[in-house]
């Protein structure tokens, strides 16, 4: 069950990224952090609530992981805005090596299927990114959008591993901490920087962005939380698989042999974890 509802968490993620970064090319990156924020917050407290007896350990990692997830996200909605969603999307993917490798060297054991699982969706990932990286590489502007998907990996890391140690005692109120504290630093921030609030319907789209982030992040709370932190970091990492498809369909990005191939072998990894 926590493995379908850490790939259920990929799927929110992947749509939350998708129509981030479209919004991102008509409004700064940091209101839609913002804005994304608020509306998730929102929801959760709609959905779950607020356990007043959280511990200190739930607040601490739920503000760490607010604070990685600001970065990351600011990061992401603005690489994704300025390059291709099929090359950004799955360099902020590898966000996964850091709860992986944390959950393995916690004592995470997986069987034999789950193993290979895990390699064929690592791989998948790999593939698309490796040969995003060679298509894009003489632009400057790629380049810059390869940089932030870096940075967007390394803040979403962190927020991944902060937000599943603080899951251990209570995923809902460390995903509403998380939530709580990265609004307000968006909002801080857009308020320096003077960026415009969206408006019309771009206002429904940043929502949206935040009721599927949102859920995305409480599903991988409870997911870790009660089952395999390593599985549940790699099923929720598939979201680029989402992300490519939807921006193939609606924006007719190219996708090449590779990137194809290496969503096969995704879906091939998924089926493996969950057999």
């Amino acid at each position: 069950m926590s493995a379908l509802v850490a790939l259920l968490a990929g799927v929110a993620w992947g749509g939350a990224d998708y129509l981030g970064g479209t919004v991102a090319r008509r409004v700064r990156s940091i209101a839609v952090t913002a804005g994304s924020q608020t509306a998730g917050l929102g929801f959760l407290l709609l959905l779950v609530g607020w356990d007043l007896r959280a511990g200190t350990n739930v607040v601490v990692y739920g503000a760490l992981a607010g604070i990685c997830s600001c970065i990351g996200l600011s990061a992401l909605y603005r690489g994704l805005a300025i390059g291709s969603m099929g090359v950004v999307a799955p360099i902020a993917a590898m966000s996964a090596a850091l709860p992986i490798t944390w959950g393995l060297l916690t004592g995470d054991r997986v069987g034999m299927l789950g193993a290979a699982g895990i390699a064929a969706c690592l791989l998948g990932i790999a593939l698309v990114t490796i040969d995003a990286r060679g298509a894009d590489r003489q632009s400057s502007t790629a380049y810059r959008s390869i940089q932030l998907g870096i940075v967007a990996a390394l803040g979403l890391g962190g927020a991944l591993i902060f937000l599943a140690r603080g899951s251990a005692s209570s995923a809902a109120t460390t995903t509403v901490v998380m939530r709580s504290v990265a609004a307000l630093l968006a909002i801080g921030c857009a308020l320096l920087v003077r960026a415009a609030r969206p408006t019309g319907r771009d206002l429904g789209t940043v929502a949206a962005v935040g009721v599927l982030d949102a859920t995305a992040a409480f599903a991988f709370a409870w997911a870790a939380s009660t089952g395999s932190l390593t599985v549940a970091a790699v099923l929720s990492a598939l979201y680029p698989v989402g992300t490519a498809l939807l921006a193939y369909v609606f924006q007719h990005e190219r996708l090449t042999k590779l990137q194809w191939a290496g969503f096969t072998g995704c879906l091939g990894g998924v089926l493996l974890i969950i057999a």
